[in-house]
């Protein structure tokens, strides 16, 4: 198996660029056959993985975060390659929510000998369509969840701290707090598979393929990268000291009882609003409503699991 190695050194606060002499030194040891090539900037992980393909690679490996690995994901798609290449992940991102849901831990050399040993799975993908931050049409891919409303605005804020250099451990805590102290909930016409599941103002709400976003946050328990469906969870309007309180709950998904949040299943979401409502993919702010997200049922092979 051609293996390509795609690292995101600015990843997890610089700490995957100062661990590169130890991953190359694991990836000599457990895949010898191998090719590594560093990002540099935003798209270029959708960039290196097209190059990839292109070299026949056949087996695409992540050694950043949530966000890279979504790129990469559209890399694959945009190729039209899904179905001759296998995805991998190497725990070096900051969230690593998808990695949280898979189990895969936080242990780099074990988690570079799985990718030989380890199992292979099949994994539903999501497909975005929606406005871009520059207000261009815009199309990508994603493996974890796309979130809107507060979330949108909070990544906005956190992809800020991120081109100053000041996203640390906690950043995702604060970018949540400051989301609940300063949104405003809007209107926005959700529809699931042709169904109308609301109309009204919307604090948060989450199509998700996987079950954690925001480094931990429990958004979605009973989602399933396998199932077939987006798990959409909503989460209506309510004063800032109704959102305090619901938030320790969102950490350790505890919200599904709350009368204010709402789950809806379906393989096709439609979400529009008079209002500018901003979107976030995998942890990376990505544009606006109106947006379009369907599922793909088990369009891609990962490996290296537990």
């Amino acid at each position: 198996m051609s293996t390509f190695v795609i690292v995101n050194p600015r990843s997890r606060s610089g700490d995957a660029g100062r661990r590169l002499p130890e991953l190359e030194r694991l990836l000599r040891r457990h895949v010898p056959a191998h090719t590594i090539a560093l990002t540099e900037r935003e798209g270029d992980g959708e960039r290196l993985a097209g190059e990839a393909l292109r070299a026949g690679a056949t087996r695409v490996v992540v050694a950043g975060g949530d966000g890279t690995m979504s790129e990469v994901v559209s890399g694959v798609f945009r190729a039209q390659a899904q179905a001759r290449v296998e995805l991998a992940s190497l725990p070096l991102g900051s969230g690593g929510d998808f990695g949280r849901m898979l189990g895969l831990g936080r242990d780099l050399a074990q988690a570079v000998a799985r990718l030989e040993t380890g199992r292979r799975r099949a994994m539903d993908v999501g497909k975005l369509s929606c406005v871009g931050l520059g207000g261009e049409p815009r199309e990508r891919w994603f493996l974890n969840i796309t979130s809107f409303g507060m979330s949108g605005e909070a990544m906005l804020w956190l992809h800020e701290q991120g081109r100053r250099g000041k996203r640390g451990p906690l950043s995702y805590v604060e970018s949540g707090l400051r989301g609940v102290m300063s949104y405003r909930a809007r209107p926005v016409r959700v529809t699931v598979d042709g169904q109308l599941v609301h109309r009204d103002a919307l604090l948060l709400g989450a199509v998700a393929n996987g079950s954690y976003f925001g480094a931990g946050m429990h958004v979605a328990p009973d989602a399933r990268p396998d199932d077939g469906v987006f798990d959409v969870v909503l989460a209506g309007a309510m004063s800032k000291a109704q959102a305090l309180w619901l938030f320790p709950k969102l950490l350790k998904g505890r919200h599904l009882g709350d009368p204010r949040v709402q789950v809806t299943r379906g393989r096709l979401v439609e979400l529009a609003s008079e209002h500018a409502i901003w979107l976030e993919a995998d942890g990376e702010p990505v544009g606006r409503l109106p947006a379009r997200l369907e599922l793909l049922p088990l369009a891609l092979t990962f490996g290296g699991l537990p």
